[in-house]
């Protein structure tokens, strides 16, 4: 999370309409794949964007190897309950929950700024 946990695709910071657009393009690629998955809501005058956060819920012990073959990303990294990959030369965070919290999550997530 912050854009930083790539190393070697040096993942670039996007202006929101381009911002938009990768995460428009991501949501399209894994809708199909992964059934429980939220954005988390930002400022409405933030003006550049650094990665994209998602927050899922999967049980497929293979979700990781799908994320990457459906986002045809370069690099990936583990770090916890975080999995980051590239898209497009921009950073995606899956941040995994259990569902029992994902409401929780979700309130975290769209208020942390504040």
């Amino acid at each position: 999370m912050g854009g930083h946990a790539l190393k070697t695709t040096n993942p670039e910071r996007l202006p929101r309409k381009d911002y938009l657009i990768i995460e428009h393009k991501v949501i399209e690629k894994i809708k199909d794949i992964i059934d429980c998955y939220y954005i988390p809501r930002y400022f409405n005058d933030k003006e550049t964007f650094g990665d994209l956060d998602i927050l899922y819920n999967s049980d497929d012990p293979d979700i990781k190897t799908k994320i990457t073959d459906v986002l045809d990303s370069k690099e990936w990294v583990n770090n916890e309950n975080v999995f980051s990959c590239e898209f497009e030369r921009f950073q995606i965070d899956f941040i995994k929950t259990d569902l029992t919290y994902i409401e929780c999550n979700k309130c975290f997530l769209d208020y942390s700024s504040f």
